[in-house]
């Protein structure tokens, strides 16, 4: 439970905290970003009752290692390519092993036909993926 005047980046300290709490012996847990269950991803600095009534659900993600890494995007923006990339790679998972790989007598070339796909610098295959 939290007070609806809680902001977003309270929350993410909350949960940090209760998974510590709960989890002493385990690393520490970083939350990177909260999504609703639209998958929109809150702003930090906006209140917790503004996105959530009682009883609704959300997403929390992880912090990715690299966030403390320099770059030149936007933490949100690298964040939502993170999640992005996370998803299509979890559907091309789910997609590889839902098939009959073992049909595919090549699989040497399946492998090296799949695993770039998240790598190439083709954009129609980017978009495609």
């Amino acid at each position: 439970m939290t007070s609806p005047s809680m902001t977003i980046k309270q929350l993410k300290q909350k949960v940090e905290m209760e998974f510590a709490e709960i989890f002493p012996r385990e690393e520490p847990y970083f939350v990177g970003k909260i999504d609703d269950t639209s998958g929109y991803t809150l702003p930090a600095d906006s209140l917790v009752g503004d996105h959530f009534k009682q009883g609704d659900n959300l997403v929390v993600w992880p912090r990715a290692d690299y966030e403390d890494f320099p770059h030149t995007y936007s933490k949100e923006s690298a964040n939502d390519l993170v999640h992005t990339l996370k998803n299509v790679h979890y559907s091309l998972v789910s997609k590889i092993s839902d098939s009959y790989i073992q049909e595919y007598t090549d699989k040497v070339e399946l492998l090296n036909t799949v695993l770039p796909l998240g790598l190439s610098e083709d954009i129609p295959t980017i978009q495609n993926i």
